[in-house]
């Protein structure tokens, strides 16, 4: 909604409110409609009626429908002002509520509160701005708050803790306040907290601006925090079971001091922000965080690394992002396409190889073509997906923390095993030595906070290439080894045992960020890990073993200490094998001065004198107790390494493939938007005319833009004559659903996919009070199966028990709240399917989406030739960011089956936004291709198409020295992962050739 519109909208509401307050008590004096009290004696109601009685009833309903509407105005426009929910009233919900729109809407006359500030052209400077590659700054910090002002009142108001918030595009102080305080009509407190920086102007949100937002408090655990609206009875029975049981709460909550200086004095009187104490939940002597929250380790002040002692499973603690806090453990099943040697004690291993292919698509990104989608996996390797993206939600960052602080040491440093916690990472040196700050410590053992961890430094040599994780300690550590600094390693116990953990090494060392200059040989284990990741694993068939007395060779040139380039492991996992040389190999690594860039693993053969012993227990341990290692040891069977393997090989194939069309046969547009083929007409030779979105020559937008003939082909072919009729018969409601969704007040239940992930409901709110991320998980995945699904395919989705989700459905039910246009929930009860004996179905009504309107919008303006590049440009305004982030840690992991929404609808974004950046930039509307380019590069920074568009809107718009800066670093010398950067694709060479861009000169290209 437009500034504009906002203001009239409030004006509307301001004077339908005057109307009514002054209006009808004005009309009903003039008319004298007073109700006479003596209509209403005894004698005159059993006196037969000539209509007088009729009329005095009529006056008396429409004064007192008068009085109670006026009191809910008062009381709405009071509790606007003191931030207190007004209490629903039986029987007077619905003249409540109507009050409460009609002040809130009433508002908007004097602060506006756009939703569509995305559609407003930016500065050029914000084209910089925009123009990185996923921020390293945080969105929110928080920062103290200013000294409390006195107010003029009996008890002092503390001015709240506040945070910062960056304002992003489409963001409104409505919408601000809405997520981040829980209320939209509280963006007057953003507006007085905010004077200076919106200088009059809270109606005119730039993108960038940062904005101090009141903190929402959170309650020490054993506490509760009033929230508007509460009472002890309903705290109680949320808190205790009972509501019966409030005055327990009244009496151990009465000698607290709340933060205006009051105290509880009235059980009837609670006021939010204020601080109840829940009986029987005892706290501890120090705050703890909610109760939702994990608390806090006690960190010994021992530098030593973590016990490993006994086996233990790695709790499921809840904490603030995820929700699991309240929910029986039983509630949880181990999901069934969990790979075991992917998890627990081999979850470095599987967050390492997410690492991985998280860098090879996005390189795989750049090889995609306007109107295509990367490929996802086979449907039998979805399992290895999913499993190595539920660990690395936990342990890729702390991966990433581990190579950052390893690059800063120096290599010299005699490291023999780290240990790395949730929060701190443990070091154990062969010798003593001293560390810098931020490493605490003496001697050989020495620690750091992951939150102290330095940045890592760029294009920095990886100090230890052959550490690598061995299993998870009682604590729920991870142990590293350094087989360098080991030299020679033999490992005893069970046959298979072994071969597992073999593998884990060889795979591990394959994946590991900082294995980038390891090579790893490994003999007589078949072929399961052949080729593993661009050839770093070598695997030797029996019989193939001249590697052994070649590497003795090269490392006996070895004659004093060096920096070594390259580094060497050798696995041997069988008997058969030349013992003279492998002897010889063991002695050249032993003796090797200063580093040996080389280890040697051998699972075959007896322990030497020299070398380190590690025992495989029957029971899954591995021990080795001259370094004092008792952890679960991790392993990895063939299958699973076979299925890792496969995955990264996939990912380096630059093969796209066209966007899934919907099952439907007679839909209208793909799962991206795109009308489907029946529906379009290729573009002839010249213009294509009004039936495009692109209607001039194709050689047009080359000239302009940074497209191909190509992709204009595919992104803007004719629409079909019957196109448009076809695409509105089937979506009449679109401009009424999109209106709903801009609206600055919220009327219907909506869930917002396409950036951050959030939910906004008309519903009851405590319903899912502390478990929000998991509702918001499980409406996102009721909306993206618009068909249905069974409670068994939600056990299944969220590895969670079938008897729980009756339970679970039921709050989602309460929290969505019932549509007011129709008076049904948005969840209505399980449906049983078409088909005879088939599952009852849950299924979503009404729910408004951001990616079915985006997909509804760019159908409908395909369907529209150049006229629907309007439609194009509404869609792009619902993107708030990267689409699907933001997600809650080890959830999500459904999104990974059948379609791959997080592709589609990313590739969806970027393909419009292509489209209305060549529009913009063929028609000279600069401001709008900068704005478009912006959009698609937020939603999808390593999408080259993208990337491009960036590039030559930063061009049109006079920023040539950014654009070249960004061609430089972000095209032709992007890296994604640690090896030099790749040929060009393609695509990116033919529109760099056809710009000029680094200095080629314009090719001969085919005209459209």
């Amino acid at each position: 909604m437009s500034t504009l519109n906002s203001r009239l909208r409030g004006l509307a509401a301001t004077l339908a409110l005057v109307a009514f307050v002054v209006g009808v008590p004005a009309v009903l004096l003039a008319i004298d409609a007073v109700p006479d009290l003596t209509a209403f004696s005894w004698s005159q109601l059993t006196a037969p009626d000539d209509g007088t009685l009729v009329v005095e009833v009529l006056a008396a309903v429409c004064w007192i429908a008068w009085a109670v509407f006026t009191c809910q105005l008062v009381a709405s426009i009071l509790s606007r002002a003191s931030g207190i929910r007004t209490p629903r009233l039986p029987g007077l919900s619905m003249p409540q509520v109507a009050a409460d729109r009609l002040i809130a809407a009433a508002a908007l006359l004097f602060v506006a509160v756009p939703s569509a500030t995305a559609f407003l052209p930016q500065p050029k400077a914000q084209a910089a701005l925009m123009a990185t590659p996923l921020p390293a700054d945080p969105r929110v910090t928080v920062e103290p708050a200013a000294a409390p002002t006195p107010a003029p009142t009996v008890a002092q108001q503390k001015e709240p803790k506040v945070e910062r918030y960056t304002v992003k595009r489409g963001d409104s102080l409505w919408r601000i306040a809405e997520d981040r305080l829980g209320d939209g009509a509280r963006y007057v407190e953003l507006v007085e907290l905010n004077k200076a920086v919106l200088d009059g102007r809270p109606d005119f949100l730039l993108p960038g601006t940062i904005l101090r937002v009141p903190v929402a408090e959170t309650a020490p655990a054993g506490t509760y925090v009033v929230q508007p609206g509460d009472t002890l009875s309903e705290i109680a029975e949320d808190e205790l079971g009972d509501a019966e049981e409030y005055p327990s709460i009244f009496d151990a909550s009465r000698g607290t001091l709340q933060a205006d200086g009051a105290r509880l004095t009235d059980p009837a009187l609670i006021l939010p922000g204020w601080k109840l104490t829940i009986p029987g939940q005892e706290p501890p002597a120090e705050a703890r965080g909610p109760k939702h929250e994990k608390p806090q380790e006690e960190v010994p002040d021992s530098t030593s690394p973590p016990t490993e002692t006994a086996p233990s499973e790695p709790a499921n603690e809840p904490n603030a992002e995820t929700d699991e806090a309240g929910r029986s453990a039983d509630d949880r099943v181990i999901p069934s396409w969990l790979v075991p040697g992917l998890a627990g004690a081999g979850s470095i291993l599987g967050g390492a190889l997410w690492i991985a292919l998280r860098a090879q698509r996005r390189t795989q990104l750049r090889h995609r073509r306007p109107g295509t989608v990367i490929p996802p996996p086979p449907a039998e390797l979805i399992s290895a997906e999913k499993t190595a993206r539920a660990t690395a939600s936990v342990t890729a960052p702390r991966i990433d923390a581990l190579d950052a602080a390893l690059r800063a040491l120096p290599p010299v440093l005699p490291l023999a095993k780290v240990a790395l916690g949730e929060d701190e990472i443990f070091l154990t040196l062969q010798e003593a030595a001293d560390l810098p700050a931020p490493w605490r410590g003496s001697d050989s053992e020495w620690r750091i906070a992951v939150a102290d961890v330095p940045d890592r430094p760029e294009d920095s040599f990886p100090p230890f290439p052959l550490l690598v994780s061995v299993g998870q300690a009682a604590d729920g550590s991870f142990l590293f080894l350094n087989l360098e600094e080991l030299r020679t390693v033999t490992v005893t116990g069970n046959a298979d045992r072994k071969a597992a953990f073999a593998r884990h090494l060889a795979a591990e060392l394959a994946v590991n960020p900082w294995s980038i200059v390891a090579t790893v040989d490994l003999l007589g284990l078949g072929s399961d890990l052949a080729s593993f990741n661009l050839g770093r694993v070598r695997t030797h068939p029996a019989g193939d073993t001249d590697f052994i007395a070649e590497l003795a060779r090269n490392l006996a040139s070895i004659t004093k200490p060096s920096d070594p380039d390259d580094f060497h492991a050798v696995i041997i996992a069988t008997a058969n094998r030349p013992t003279a040389d492998l002897d010889q190999l063991a002695e050249v690594i032993a003796g090797i001065p200063g580093r040996s860039s080389a280890a040697l693993v051998d699972l075959a053969g007896e322990p030497r004198s020299s070398s380190t012993d590690l025992q495989l227990t029957t029971d899954g341990r591995l021990q080795a107790p001259s370094l004092g290692v008792d952890v679960a040891a991790a392993g990895l069977s063939g299958e699973e390494a076979r299925a890792c393997a496969l995955l990264l090989d996939l990912t380096l194939d630059e093969t796209v493939v066209p966007v899934p069309e919907q099952d439907q046969g007679t839909a209208v547009s793909d799962l991206g938007g795109a009308l489907v083929e029946r529906l379009t007409r290729p573009r002839p030779e010249g213009p294509a005319g009004a039936e495009s979105l692109l209607p001039l020559d194709a050689v047009v937008y080359t000239d302009a833009a940074a497209t191909t003939v190509e992709d204009v082909e595919v992104l803007a072919p004719r629409a079909a004559p019957e196109a448009r009729a076809a695409v509105e018969a089937v979506d009449p409601g679109l401009d009424e659903d999109l209106a709903r969704w801009e609206s600055p007040t919220l009327s219907s239940a909506k869930v917002t996919l396409l950036g951050p992930v959030s939910a906004r409901t008309t519903g009851d709110t405590k319903a899912t009070a502390h478990r929000r991320p998991f509702y918001v998980e499980l409406l996102a995945y009721l909306a993206l199966h618009p068909n249905g699904v069974s409670g068994a395919d939600v056990a299944v989705a969220f590895a969670i028990r079938p008897e729980r989700v009756r339970v679970d459905m039921s709050q989602l039910r309460r929290w969505l709240g019932t549509d007011p246009g129709t008076g049904e929930p948005y969840l209505p009860k399980a449906e049983p399917g078409r088909d005879p004996g088939s599952p009852a179905l849950y299924k979503l009504e009404r729910v408004q989406c951001d990616v079915d309107l985006f997909r509804r919008l760019r159908a409908r303006g395909q369907s529209r030739g150049a006229d629907g590049i309007d439609d194009l440009i509404a869609a792009l305004r619902l993107v708030s960011g990267e689409p699907f982030s933001d997600l809650r840690k080890d959830h999500w992991n459904w999104l990974l089956e059948g379609d791959r929404w997080d592709h589609i609808m990313t590739s969806a974004v970027v393909d419009v936004g292509h489209i209305v950046t060549t529009h913009a930039l063929a028609t000279g509307d600069r401001d709008l291709a900068l704005w478009a380019a912006q959009v698609a590069y937020t939603a999808s920074p390593y999408d080259e198409v993208a990337q491009l568009d960036m590039i030559q809107a930063e061009k049109a718009t006079g920023d040539s020295e950014q654009a070249d800066q960004d061609l430089t670093d972000r095209v032709f010398n992007r890296r994604d992962d640690e090896l030099p950067p790749i040929d060009l694709p393609d695509r990116t060479a033919q529109v760099a050739h056809d710009k000029n861009w680094g200095g080629h000169g314009p090719r001969p290209r085919r005209t459209g």
